[in-house]
């Protein structure tokens, strides 16, 4: 958990420490998502 309250989920892409679920949300809305999870074998297409 990262140091909020209430605490939201960490998370991680390839082992990597992303961030809490709107840093994700921030990632996937400037296009930099797909290109993590590519590059950590998450997503193939």
């Amino acid at each position: 958990m990262v140091g909020r309250t209430p605490p939201v989920p960490a998370v991680f892409i390839g082992g990597k420490l992303v961030g809490p679920t709107d840093q994700v949300m921030a990632l996937y809305l400037g296009g930099k998502l797909k290109p993590l999870l590519r590059e950590a074998y998450a997503l193939w297409l």
